[in-house]
């Protein structure tokens, strides 16, 4: 048979013309992948077994770092949480509520973004870094990550639950310098 071509496709899950292929846009298949994450979501224990996973993670971080005798800090809920290496006693940790009410996107409202600045502000404390982590894939800033990474020029370390790796990441500008060379 003949290849199928993108407008073909198109027509099929579209009806001729996508404007935004996500959930938002009531696309089938975008709405049928939703339904199988939920699905999976209540029906098995991936949740919970996610918690036991963070909880043990972090209590392995604390002994490792504690027989490296290394300064550090520990912080957050199971799922979401933080640690900080450093000869510097973290004086403040900022917990957030994810106003996505989603295991698998978490957004700060801004309200709380700057209610942590504020603080850090009124204590004369810098914001040095943000943690969180990716259960489900490898630890690179998401898309989300990066537009919040503008905004918040700080080290994020994100910790990969698919591989248990940590990553920290600074967000630079995507410009080049190019060389130029007079003649």
């Amino acid at each position: 048979p003949p290849p199928i071509t993108f407008s073909e496709v198109m027509n099929v899950i579209g009806g001729g013309s996508v404007a935004h292929a996500g959930t938002f846009g009531g696309n089938g298949v975008s709405m049928s992948a939703a339904n199988a994450v939920l699905d999976i979501l209540n029906e098995t224990p991936v949740l919970k077994d996610l918690s036991v996973r963070g909880q043990r993670l972090k209590e392995g971080m604390d002994k490792i770092l504690n027989e490296a005798d290394l300064p550090h800090q520990m912080c957050g809920h199971p799922n979401i949480q933080g640690f900080l290496i450093t000869e510097n006693k973290v004086e403040e940790v900022f917990l957030t509520k994810n106003i996505d009410e989603s295991p698998i996107n978490f957004t700060i409202s801004n309200e709380q973004l700057i209610e942590a600045y504020k603080i850090a502000e009124d204590k004369k404390i810098e914001v040095i870094g943000i943690f969180h982590s990716h259960p489900n894939s490898e630890a690179f800033p998401s898309n989300t990550d990066k537009k919040f990474m503008q905004s918040n020029p700080v080290v994020w370390i994100i910790y990969s639950g698919i591989n248990k790796n940590f990553k920290a990441f600074i967000l630079e500008s995507d410009s080049i310098e190019i060389p130029i060379e007079e003649k």
